[in-house]
């Protein structure tokens, strides 16, 4: 949750900047950021070496009014 509201906060920003600004290994960074890449909750986008990510707000969009849907059932 730590890294998803550091990228919502930054708009996009890539891995070095998140590790070294979370103080966390960038082992730790990089496999965090897979696992939401795999969930498709952050985006990438590849700018020379650099990939930075941001957050994938459709996806979150589509499932705040599923669940929102749900409940209200």
């Amino acid at each position: 949750m730590q890294i998803i509201s550091f990228i919502h906060a930054n708009k996009s920003i890539n891995v070095n900047t998140i590790y070294e600004a979370l103080n966390i290994e960038q082992s730790v960074a990089s496999l965090q950021l897979k696992i939401l890449r795999d969930a498709n909750i952050v985006l990438t986008n590849r700018t020379g070496k650099f990939v930075f990510y941001s957050i994938n707000y459709d996806l979150l969009e589509q499932v705040a009014t599923i669940t929102q849907k749900y409940f209200s059932s």
